[in-house]
């Protein structure tokens, strides 16, 4: 069939202008027929410009106007009208069966209004005369309606295919070559199939084996290739459901995976049918997260990219990695998840990445990030999804809304994750707040129940935080009205989705667990019950899907639930549950390797077990070794930690606990384990600093030679002062999983004992031998309040480890925290104003000294009276005394501890050498390390712009009385700068280090700082991350820190971390600190003292420092010559023996 038989030759036909009404016109008519006519052969058959169709269509509507053959016209402008967006290979001659198969599969380009237009015009065709082509051009319009449903996947009802399916058959009749008849059965078989098939699956089969029947360039194949698209992936596809159920899922990764096989390679549906195939293989992997599912998931994004470039291979590279990361966190290996974040996150690196895929592939880094941090509790993988997240959100570009809100809205809940702010009652409020706003505009993040359960969560946490933190009595003051309703509404949620969806026992343990606190807020026992029943229907719905990480998460919560059943109740029954859950719990989380929830089952069992107290079955034993496991897990995630500001956060956790679990095994008369769970407990950043220098040995030692380079290399490569030792994984600031690999081979392995080498009580002795000293004396406070907040009654006590090894406990009745509180506060305001530049004001001061005095008197009665009426019992004199001061203690200036004897005032200082330890591992491993001759090679800092006049004049006596050789680091030298780096690398290489400068205590201790030349700062997190790398078995020198609140500690928790400290960290063996504030005259008559001392037949710092405090305390003694000739005329107004002024230099070390 030919264009022109469609069109009509109409040179037989009669022509209308020759009828005798239309006479006078006739060579007009005649004209204008002529001029349409070539305008039509022009575009149908030549491949014309679109002008000539619509001057055609022009001139055949202006003839029908006229009723100038009207009914050939109609023919003809429907003719034009259907080959009117045609290309023009399709206009230039004979339009075949081939053809128009051809252009079925393209879908005919023509548009429902063109398609309404045409068969307009040949509804009113009456001429029986052209019935002929105008059923042709029906049966064309039909065969362009089936085209556009394949292609577009509409949907057609029955009557419709029936019609299409008739038609298509009157057009076969139309063509006689052989391939023509074939492709027009082919397609009538498509609309038989399709009006037939009881569902998509043998829809699916028999396009799939129609396809494999045909050659690869038959010319119906490109017609069934998009049938099988649309089959495969309808729009309701339950690859874009997240509540389709597993065998649904399954059954599309099926048919999507045989679509991707038989489509061609350069079809491009054959590369969206791969990812969608992908896509629902990752979301089965949900249900199921086995090898055979991953591979197969696998296999297609491989072949995806080796078969195609550009979006379609990045993509498939995000989807690699999202699958890869979303498996490795379901197993249980979040060791496993950096190699995939790093994948996304070098395609996030290529500048070809589209901007939304670049989105979508940080995003999903983030959402493994935090996956991770669930797992294993490092919140330096919260704090790197956090700012993936701000990286995509600060677009303004960003081109999907609701994945904006969604990003939004983890950055707003990430708020409550951190362990350092989670208990602030402003914290809860800011980001119940951020939540409430996301409501004012609804939208599908709004309706989930994670949503509504995030919010209810925050409303009950905000009640229930005081200005002290979680306080139970404020929570239920509050009350929990609308949280009964809330939940049954959420509880409708869960259960509307099927059991093997991966997140329906997620939601339920959610909402058992929501309830439960719910009830012991609100002292509802039944409210509870309720709770505990949807748990347990949690955890025999995870047995029920084989275990694995479902049930290892279930079954902690459940024995949790069943503990806090037991603090309503009070019955035993309830007690002996709990236990039991809680340690099958344990067995669970450990074969998943969930660091972060096992720490936590650990210490609550422990708790359970020793409030059970059955002496028969063991338990305060049990508990004390429960309660050691548990520390020594909280000491892990301090390692996890891959900076020391994120190492500080996850010792707060930790805060306190160890004195709880060193009281319980005194209570059971395990004073070695007392003192190992003080050890754990204290100084964990400082712990895992001094650990680092050793662990390459011990990773070589024990066969883990590759784990061991690698280390060594990421020490030696680390940026010196970017505050960390661990290298990132891009410029995206994501950090590396090291840790975590070693963590899990030395796991309950010899290694791990020898990585956390106990520090009791020989190891104590041995190094109070090697320093000449006494006894270690750990000061313990009274509490009134145990940790889960009951009222109890536990008065203060010393633990005391002498020379021999021996453990005594020493009863401190009048030991409590609250006598700190007022000079606490006064120190706060001083450190604030300084930290303003703002001068003391004097009625600051006056309560500041007011309250240091009457501390002082509190500490002797206290402590130090009955400590040496102790060491006095055992015929000690003049004791050196090591102390280890716990919890907000550290604040006390013990060796200021002061008594009136006979009208006149004496120091615990005069009668005892006095020094102080942030932990007895800190003291043994300062004891370890060999000293140098102070003299060998010493430096003096001197910061000339610091504003300290008489710190200046102090280096320069110091250089010529004592050390000529020293080198002289000041802001005159351009050599010798007092820069951040040279310092640094004194304290770690010098034999002694005086330090003439400001110091910057802040509230988180590893900020604080030491202020250099030019404003510089030395952080205390640079020593630390120096600390790693520093060789174990190197030479020690001496820190002397001459300035203000380097031996000062804000922090409330159980952590005696201060500058001086971090010196012994970084490898001193000694360091001079100051506890406050000391004005620039009196410090250099002190440190002049000092170091007058050290080189004058005193060179243990600590009796040097003692010796100089003593000297000042003596009414009579007055100054030795040098030191007098220093400040002659300068000391006349200043009274050196306030404690003041001596009492702020305090000695840690060896």
């Amino acid at each position: 069939m030919t264009d022109r038989e469609l069109a009509g030759d109409g040179a037989d036909e009669p022509l209308p202008w020759a009828a005798p009404e239309r006479a006078d016109r006739q060579d007009e008519l005649r004209a204008r027929f002529e001029q349409t006519w070539a305008s039509m052969i022009s575009f149908a058959y030549h491949g014309g410009p679109p002008e000539d169709r619509d001057a055609a269509l022009a001139g055949f509507g202006g003839f029908i106007d006229l009723d100038v053959a009207p009914d050939r016209c109609r023919v003809l402008s429907a003719f034009l009208t259907v080959i009117g967006e045609f290309r023009p290979e399709y206009r230039g001659g004979t339009l075949t069966g081939s053809d128009l198969a051809a252009l079925a599969a393209d879908g005919l380009p023509l548009s429902a209004e063109s398609a309404a237009r045409a068969g307009a015009l040949l509804d009113e065709v009456t001429d029986p005369d052209l019935t002929e082509d105008v059923d042709r051009l029906r049966v064309i319009l039909a065969l362009a309606g089936v085209g556009e449903a394949v292609r577009a996947g509409a949907a057609i009802d029955g009557p419709e295919l029936a019609s299409m399916h008739e038609r298509l058959n009157g057009l076969r009749t139309l063509f006689a070559d052989g391939q023509d008849v074939d492709s027009f059965d082919l397609m009538s078989t498509l609309l038989r199939t399709i009006r037939t098939a009881e569902d998509e699956g043998t829809i699916h089969e028999m396009l799939a084996g129609a396809l494999r029947s045909l050659d690869g360039d038959h010319l119906f194949r490109p017609t069934l290739e998009r049938a099988l698209t649309m089959v495969t992936a309808p729009p309701a596809s339950p690859v874009d459901d997240w509540t389709a159920p597993r065998e649904r899922l399954a059954a599309e990764a099926d048919r999507l995976e045989i679509a991707f096989r038989v489509l061609a390679e350069d079809d491009p549906d054959r590369v969206l049918a791969g990812l969608r195939a992908a896509t629902a293989r990752g979301r089965l992997l949900m249900h199921d997260p086995s090898e055979e599912n991953h591979r197969r998931a696998i296999a297609v994004l491989d072949a995806v990219e080796t078969t195609t470039v550009g979006e379609h291979a990045r993509l498939a590279a995000v989807l690699r990695g999202s699958i890869d990361g979303c498996r490795a966190m379901l197993l249980g290996g979040g060791t496993e998840s950096s190699a995939a974040i790093e994948a996304l996150l070098a395609g996030a690196d290529d500048a070809a990445l589209d901007p939304h895929l670049r989105d979508v592939s940080l995003g999903m880094s983030a959402s493994l990030l935090a996956m991770r941090y669930q797992r294993l509790g490092r919140t330096d993988d919260l704090d790197a999804a956090v700012k993936l997240i701000r990286r995509v959100t600060e677009r303004e570009d960003l081109e999907d809304a609701e994945y904006s809100r969604l990003l939004r809205y983890f950055l707003a809940t990430s708020k409550i994750a951190n362990a350092a702010d989670r208990a602030l009652p402003e914290t809860f409020a800011a980001a119940l707040t951020e939540v409430q706003r996301f409501e004012e505009q609804p939208g599908p993040l709004t309706r989930t129940m994670g949503f509504r359960l995030d919010r209810s969560v925050l409303e009950m946490f905000a009640r229930a935080v005081g200005p002290d933190g979680v306080d139970l009595e404020h929570a239920r003051a509050a009350g929990i009205d609308g949280f009964e309703e809330e939940a049954e509404r959420m509880l409708t949620d869960a259960r509307a989705m099927p059991p093997d969806h991966p997140l329906f026992l997620v939601n339920l343990g959610l909402v058992g667990a929501y309830l439960v606190q719910a009830g012991f807020v609100g002292s509802r026992l039944d409210l509870l019950d309720r709770g505990i029943a949807i748990l347990a229907e949690a955890r025999r719905e995870a047995v029920r899907q084989g275990g694995g990480w479902t049930l290892a998460n279930a079954q902690p919560l459940f024995g949790f639930a069943l503990l806090l059943r037991y603090e309503l109740s009070g019955r035993r029954d309830h007690l002996d549950d709990a236990i039991g859950e809680l340690r099958a719990g344990t067995g669970l989380l450990e074969e998943q390797g969930d660091d972060i929830a096992l720490a936590s089952i650990l210490y609550r069992l422990g708790e359970a077990l020793r409030r059970r107290g059955d002496m028969g079955r063991r338990d305060p034993e049990k508990a004390v070794a429960y309660g050691i496991r548990y520390l020594r897990e909280a000491a892990w995630q301090v390692v996890l930690q891959s900076t020391p500001r994120r190492s500080a956060d996850a010792a707060a956790e930790a805060a306190g606990d160890a004195t709880e679990v060193a009281r319980w095994a005194l209570a059971c008369d395990r004073d070695a384990s007392a003192v190992e769970a003080l050890e754990l407990g204290r100084n964990m950043v400082l712990y895992t600093a001094t650990a680092y220098r050793n662990l390459a040995d011990i990773l070589a030692d024990h066969g883990h030679d590759a784990l061991a380079e690698e280390w060594r290399r990421e020490q030696n490569d680390a940026p010196a002062f970017r505050g960390s030792g661990v290298p990132l994984l891009s410029r995206y600031e994501v950090p590396g999983d090291l840790r975590q690999r070693i963590r899990r081979v030395t796991r309950g392995t010899d290694l791990e004992d020898k990585l956390w080498s106990r520090t009791g009580p020989t190891e104590i002795a041995t190094a109070l031998a090697e320093a000449r000293a006494d006894a270690l004396v750990y000061l313990i406070p009274g509490r009134t309040r145990d940790g889960a907040g009951r009222d109890v009654h536990h008065p203060g006590l010393a633990l005391i480890v002498d020379a021999a090894g021996d453990v005594h406990r020493l009863p401190l009745p009048d030991l409590w925290i609250d006598p700190v509180g007022a000079f606490a506060a006064a120190q706060r305001d001083r450190v604030a104003r300084r930290a303003r530049r703002a001068p003391d004001r004097p009625s600051d001061r006056v309560l500041w000294r007011a309250s240091l005095a009457e501390l002082c008197r509190w500490a002797w009665t206290a402590v130090m009276s009955p400590l040496l009426d102790w060491t006095a019992g055992r015929g000690l004199v003049r004791a050196r005394l090591v102390l280890v001061p716990l919890e907000g203690l550290s604040q006390v200036p013990w060796h200021a501890a002061v008594r009136s004897m006979g009208g006149v005032d004496r120091a615990a200082c005069q009668d005892a050498v006095l020094s102080y330890a942030a932990s007895g591992r800190q003291f043994v491993e300062a004891c370890r390390i060999r000293p140098r001759p102070w003299t060998e090679s010493p430096a003096l800092v001197n910061v000339d712009d610091s504003g300290l006049y008489w710190a200046s004049e102090e280096v320069e006596a110091l250089r010529r009385d004592h050390y000529p050789t020293a080198r002289v680091l000041d802001g005159r030298s351009r050599r010798d700068r007092a820069r951040a780096a040279a310092v640094a690398e004194l304290i770690t290489e010098a034999s002694l280090v005086h330090l003439s400068c400001h110091a910057s205590p802040e509230p988180l201790p590893v900020e604080s700082e030491l202020i250099l030349v030019g404003e510089e700062r030395l952080r205390m997190a640079d020593l630390l991350a120096r600390a790693a790398q520093r060789p174990a078995d190197r030479p020690g020198g001496l820190v002397v820190a001459a300035a203000c609140g380097t031996d000062l500690s804000q922090t409330a928790h159980d952590e005696s971390l201060t500058l001086t400290s971090a010196f012994l960290a970084s490898g001193a063996c000694g360091a001079v600190g100051s506890r406050w504030i000391v004005d620039d005259l009196p410090a250099a008559v002190v440190m002049a003292l000092f170091h007058h001392y050290l080189n004058s037949g005193y060179p243990e710092p600590a009796r040097a420092l003692q010796a100089a405090q003593a000297r000042l305390l003596d009414p009579g003694g007055g100054l030795p010559p040098r030191v007098a000739e220093l400040f002659a005329g300068e000391l006349d107004d200043i009274s050196l023996s306030t404690p003041e002024v001596w009492a702020a230099f305090v000695y840690q070390g060896r």
